[in-house]
């Protein structure tokens, strides 16, 4: 019985480090399209482009920066990935890029990839502020992001 106690307990220890790998949901690169608005102020245009092979928000402005000489958009790299300091131009003292999207979802461990306490209304629907930075954030196809250009409370 001990034998069989000792085998099982390894086939459990074994079970959970296996399954500790495949809980680990990774984006694949895909083809996607993908909706981008820019909200400033005085300022409020959306474009839509096809990319091929993307995985990140980064890629999809890349490649939309590519294919619309009306998208620009400039940054800063740090450890933490892209930092956005303007797209078309709009950049303000005192104020940053949020980034919104309107598809809510969860990985397989069950943590979301936008707050839903932190939301902005465009065009009559609510979407929500993405929980990483352009470097990390995943994108699906249909998928739209909003950029709004927020200013610091002081």
């Amino acid at each position: 019985m001990k034998k069989f106690t000792k085998i099982l307990a390894i086939m459990c220890v074994l079970a959970a480090f296996l399954f500790s790998f495949t809980a680990c949901e990774t984006v694949e690169p895909g083809d996607a399209e993908v909706t981008v608005s820019v909200v400033a102020t005085d300022f409020d245009k959306t474009f839509t482009v096809f990319a091929k092979q993307v995985k990140t928000l980064e890629d999809v402005l890349k490649a939309l920066a590519e294919k619309d000489k009306n998208f620009t958009y400039t940054g800063s790299s740090s450890e933490y990935g892209l930092f956005i300091e303007s797209i078309c131009g709009k950049k303000e003292e005192g104020a940053y890029w949020m980034v919104y999207t309107d598809n809510r979802r969860a990985d397989s461990n069950g943590v979301y990839n936008a707050f839903e306490e932190y939301t902005y209304e465009y065009s009559g629907k609510t979407y929500y502020s993405c929980a990483m930075g352009v470097s990390s954030q995943g994108v699906t196809d249909g998928e739209h992001f909003v950029f709004v250009l927020e200013v610091y409370n002081a």
